[in-house]
């Protein structure tokens, strides 16, 4: 399954001068999650079924050209994350937005190391066993904070 990519006016967010934000809906195993591309247009400009600003606008192919870059970010971003088999709406938003999450194993290691250099050799053997334990479990060398950080709330079934 691939992802989608949807532009659309959010007419509900309309501000004083009646110009409605652009958003990217990113969809992908029925989980959206929404990208403000950062382009305010007034309804009449917005042609929904072609997802373009229309030629009579006056910024038109500038609009136009800055979502197709959008577009093409957002796909390469997608493919990137497939690869790398962490492929989600919101893993793509979120790099979108520049968030990059950092690998656990990447940095307990650093942080075994910074133990082992102020002295506390032992606490840095202990941790380096429960994280090989963890790695073991987790089946790959990657572990993103954010995936340990909403275990506890997975688990006991709160959002």
């Amino acid at each position: 399954m691939k992802p989608t990519y949807n532009f659309y006016a959010r007419l509900d967010k309309t501000n004083k001068q009646g110009k409605a934000p652009i958003y990217l809906r990113v969809t992908y195993n029925r989980k959206k999650s929404l990208f403000n591309t950062g382009i305010k247009i007034e309804k009449k400009f917005w042609n929904q079924s072609k997802q373009l600003v229309r030629q009579n606008h006056p910024a038109s192919k500038m609009l136009n050209q800055e979502l197709e870059d959008l577009l093409l970010r957002v796909q390469g971003v997608g493919f990137k994350l497939g690869k790398q088999h962490r492929l989600s709406a919101t893993n793509i938003v979120d790099r979108l937005k520049g968030v990059n999450p950092e690998n656990l194993f990447q940095y307990a290691e650093r942080f075994c190391e910074r133990l082992t250099i102020s002295g506390s050799v032992r606490r840095s053997k202990q941790t380096k066993v429960l994280i090989n334990k963890l790695r073991k479990l987790n089946g790959t060398n990657y572990l993103e904070f954010t995936m340990v950080v909403s275990f506890p709330s997975f688990r006991t079934g709160q959002k």
